[in-house]
């Protein structure tokens, strides 16, 4: 697969048959950060204090946590993952960006099940659309509440294609924390 450099401040590896998140960022330096600000924007409208440390969910290759963390939104992360390729470009990228030692990188998924494996389908086209199914490429899943990490001044980020519901249900003990959850929604 052939990659180019893209992004502007921020700095990204990205798969040229990547039609959708690679394009953006080749065109416009970003993609869906607008929606991490806004998210930011109302936080702080609601007189609630700002978080610190970013739990992205299907992080994919950074085009949230870095720019989060290299604009000085957020002090610290986790990086949830599981796709192969897309976990290259994300160690990568988090490299490229001097980035690497704020950020705890899980190559998993996360579901409503400890030790459970999942199957990913694979989008050809869109690094940001692989999905839990039936069949595609093993992947080890825990649950949020299994995965340590700080609680009490985070954030949690998801957007995993549809299958937010799932996750949600392993972190009982997370949302009992009373923080704020940014997610996809995907009736489908």
């Amino acid at each position: 697969v052939p990659y180019l450099v893209a992004g502007n401040p921020e700095h990204f590896i990205i798969a040229t048959a990547d039609k959708v998140i690679g394009r953006e960022l080749f065109l416009h330096g970003e993609f869906d950060f607008a929606k991490l600000q806004t998210a930011l924007a109302i936080i702080e409208r609601e007189g609630l204090p700002r978080p610190q440390h970013l739990i992205d969910v299907g992080a994919n290759i950074g085009t949230i946590v870095i720019p989060a963390l290299a604009r000085g939104l957020m002090h610290s992360a986790t990086a949830i993952e599981p796709h192969p390729a897309n976990l290259r470009l994300l160690r990568a990228n988090l490299a490229l960006n001097d980035l690497a030692d704020r950020v705890r990188v899980l190559p998993q998924a996360v579901g409503a099940e400890r030790n459970a494996t999942l199957f990913l389908k694979e989008s050809a086209t869109n690094s940001g659309n692989h999905s839990i199914g039936s069949t595609g490429i093993p992947i080890p899943s825990s649950r949020l509440d299994d995965v340590e990490q700080p609680r009490d001044d985070a954030l949690l980020w998801m957007d995993i294609e549809g299958y937010e519901g799932h996750a949600l249900q392993g972190a009982a003990g997370l949302l009992a924390m009373g923080i704020p959850v940014v997610c996809e929604y995907n009736p489908s």
